[in-house]
């Protein structure tokens, strides 16, 4: 499955049980893209060896971004050089999101600014 998007319109978004693997972008998101408003649900979901400015996760924008993220797996994500967060990058706006659960193992920032999660 390729980076999904989940802009101000479809707020709160579940996505279960998902894998986003072997993504590549030139830019931001291997994976899955929090814009906007949205506060999407994320669960059992696995971000694997994806590479691109916050590769596995990019949260951004908006008033109150706010995804929930439990139980998933953060493995082999690289964000490239100039770039950063190999797992989950949280970029621009009032940014504020949760974490429970997670595994972190093996995710790379080629500029070493957030090779787990960056802010």
């Amino acid at each position: 499955m390729g980076c999904r998007d989940v802009l101000r319109s479809l707020g709160r978004a579940h996505d279960l049980n998902c894998v986003f693997a072997a993504n590549r972008v030139r830019y931001v998101c291997g994976g899955l893209m929090c814009d906007g408003d949205a506060s999407p649900l994320v669960e059992d979901c696995v971000f694997s060896d994806n590479y691109g400015f916050g590769a596995g996760m990019f949260i951004s924008g908006g008033d109150s971004v706010g995804p929930t993220v439990t139980d998933c797996l953060f493995t082999g994500n690289v964000a490239p050089t100039y770039t950063r967060g190999g797992g989950i990058c949280f970029g621009g706006g009032r940014v504020c999101g949760y974490c429970t659960r997670c595994v972190f193992v093996g995710n790379i920032s080629e500029d070493h600014e957030g090779g787990g999660v960056a802010g």
